[in-house]
């Protein structure tokens, strides 16, 4: 049963009243006024216990048809009217300490205004503690590029967004978002896949128990076809409201296959051990940070259908994002890189000529003699980053045992044959190895210079590449806590974003006038924000409509 608006003014909770608020609970809004703390309230004969005290449950709402989807709103407010001190206020309420600060007048007292090289008067949150959420959101609505910044402040800046990515609990649920972020991130850019994740996030074990029910089979058995797979995976994104903008949707699908989502929570809900970094790990005793990352993530990625050594990589480091040894190696890397990936200067120089020779060969009226003169010309740019990324990220492969004797392949590195794999012994696999460890290494050194862990430095450079600051705020601490934005807010902050620039790879972005229209985050369905438990919140929950498997 949706609740209206008055009612949540009035207790100043994070409820709003939905398309079909009924009748009776309209007509029982107007006598909330005088209701005292702590009493019981009566809704159109609907008893509704007082708020309990301390964090509040959240509902799951993944998958829900859009009718069943209610927005977010705090002391009648929308999320895109919070004031800094409703942030903090708001993160209270669910246990997410460090969401916002507690008073609107001091925060901005302590905000520190910066001359830019080009000019422009830009604000940083004073201190040089980790940035709470709010701060990240003020920090992106500014569109600062980190390049017009002071190079000290903008690592300065940095190494607190990165310290704020670090803190809090890491629960199950939070392990398994940065996995689906990971999985979402195939050919999209940051910030449609951030956009995706919040349409897919596990708020709990009853979003855990959605995703596992997403498809109709399990892991442990026999998959269908990818034919059979990829139909599963436009339902799934429809589901989640991530089809095309102009049939309603986000537009931020991208190319992943969404059933490797839901396999992937299915082997979270068997075998949450299996996805967490431990370096501690006896099986990599005596190795190096670099080599025991590098063998956690091809160990996720051998396991798990979907990732890659990147997007392994891409959804494993936020589980230590400061000190993460390893990181994705994208098409900014690749290029930033491209001189170090190689084993000697000869390969380069083949590799090279090879592209040369494909582009003249493709445009023969545009002649080019060097790599400089092709990254200058029409379409070469897009044709030598292809090219670089696809040979870092062409990773070795092997049989993982010798067919005669059963015994190992030599190639399989010792740790990796020790490997406790969840769904049986992988009977190929793919290794982290060759001109992807180049890249890193290279990575490594200019991290070191920096006094930075590799991730961490490499996020840094990605922010100078791409021209902007990109806090990657949808994967702060405690936002699997939080509700979940409907869809009619949703479609808002992805307008927010397109308008700024922010739905493109890179390139610079206008500022965004209030940093509260640039959130998003993952209000539940159900009265759990009342007071009820979840018990209580599934037995007032209708039942599928007509015609409608559940969840459809």
């Amino acid at each position: 049963m949706a609740i209206v608006d008055e009612a949540a003014k009035t207790l100043g909770l994070i409820i709003s009243g939905g398309k079909k608020a009924t009748k009776a609970a309209k007509k029982a809004a107007s006598p909330l006024k005088g209701v005292k703390p702590g009493a019981e309230l009566d809704l159109g004969g609907m008893k509704i216990p007082p708020p309990r005290q301390g964090p509040l449950a959240v509902d799951s709402t993944l998958g829900l048809p859009e009718d069943m989807q209610m927005p977010v709103f705090f002391n009648g407010k929308d999320v895109a009217d919070f004031e800094p001190e409703d942030w903090g206020n708001f993160g209270r309420q669910y246990g997410v300490e460090n969401l916002g600060p507690l008073s609107t007048e001091q925060w901005r007292k302590n905000l520190k205004t910066v001359k830019t090289a080009s000019g422009r008067e830009v604000t940083i949150p004073g201190g040089d503690e980790p940035f709470t959420y709010y701060d990240l959101l003020h920090l992106k609505s500014q569109g600062i590029n980190p390049n017009d910044l002071p190079p000290e402040l903008h690592r300065s800046v940095h190494n607190r967004m990165v310290s704020a990515m670090g803190r809090g609990l890491l629960s199950d649920e939070r392990i398994t978002n940065q996995l689906l972020f990971g999985l979402i991130s195939p050919n999209q850019p940051l910030t449609p896949n951030e956009l995706a994740l919040q349409r897919a996030m596990v708020k709990g074990p009853q979003d855990l128990k959605a995703w596992n029910e997403m498809v109709p089979y399990d892991y442990s058995g026999t998959a269908p076809d990818i034919k059979d797979r990829q139909a599963m995976s436009r339902d799934i994104s429809s589901r989640l409201g991530l089809h095309a903008a102009e049939r309603g949707g986000l537009g931020a699908s991208g190319s992943a296959n969404y059933t490797d989502l839901a396999e992937m929570t299915q082997k979270m809900r068997d075998r949450p051990d299996f996805y967490r970094f431990d370096p501690a790990d006896n099986t990599m005793s005596g190795m190096s940070d670099s080599e025991k990352w590098a063998t956690f993530v091809t160990r996720v990625m051998n396991e798990t259908r979907g990732l890659k050594a990147k997007t392994g990589s891409l959804g494993t480091v936020w589980q230590d994002p400061e000190n993460a040894a390893i990181s994705a190696i994208d098409r900014h890397m690749a290029t930033l890189f491209r001189n170090d990936m190689f084993p000697d200067a000869q390969t380069q120089a083949d590799w090279e000529q090879n592209l040369i020779g494909k582009y003249n060969m493709e445009r023969p009226d545009a002649k080019v003699s060097t790599i400089d003169e092709l990254q200058a010309a029409p379409g070469g740019r897009g044709m030598f980053v292809d090219a670089a990324l696809a040979y870092v990220n062409n990773l070795p492969s092997a049989k993982t045992r010798v067919k005669k004797t059963g015994e190992f392949n030599e190639r399989i590195p010792e740790a990796i044959r020790e490997t406790n794999w969840i769904s049986g012994e992988p009977t190929d696999m793919e290794m982290i190895q060759g001109p992807y460890v180049r890249a890193l290494e290279a990575n490594q050194a200019r991290a070191s210079q920096d006094g930075q862990g590799l991730f961490s430095s490499q996020w840094m450079l990605w922010d100078r590449i791409r021209n902007r600051l990109e806090p990657h705020e949808v994967l702060f601490p405690g936002l699997e806590k939080l509700p979940r934005m409907n869809m009619d807010q949703m479609r808002r902050v992805r307008q927010e974003h397109s308008d700024a620039g922010y739905m493109a790879a890179e390139g610079g972005v206008k500022p965004i006038q209030n940093p509260s229209r640039a959130a998003y985050f993952s209000l539940p369905f159900g009265l759990g924000l009342l007071g009820m438990t979840p018990e209580e919140q599934n037995a007032t929950k209708p039942g599928p409509r007509k015609g409608k498997k559940p969840g459809a």
